[in-house]
């Protein structure tokens, strides 16, 4: 455990944030076959990326702020601190 979380009351909220780029409906760019056989392999559309900007609670991993959003920069990270002081209204501030 780090120092900033020992030095902490058990009461005070610690978030971990990090922004995350999945990207779905990958397609095959290579593979094994047999020389001289065919195999058809089924593709899809190509790539589309999904933006999520994301909390989530040191003490309870349950406890997730989530933002899905175009980019993950100063817009979408001011929404998720104020999403995420929303919901702790009552949390001691340091």
């Amino acid at each position: 455990m780090s120092k900033i979380f020992k030095s902490q009351d058990a009461d005070t909220v610690i978030y971990y944030a990090d922004g995350v780029h999945p990207t779905h409906n990958c397609r095959t760019t290579c593979g094994w076959i047999e020389k001289g056989k065919e195999f058809k392999q089924p593709m899809v559309s190509g790539r589309d990326r999904v933006n999520i900007n994301a909390l989530i609670n040191a003490r309870d991993v349950t406890d997730v702020v989530m933002v899905d959003c175009l980019s993950v920069n100063a817009d979408s990270t001011q929404t998720l601190y104020q999403k995420a002081l929303e919901r702790n209204v009552g949390a001691k501030k340091s």
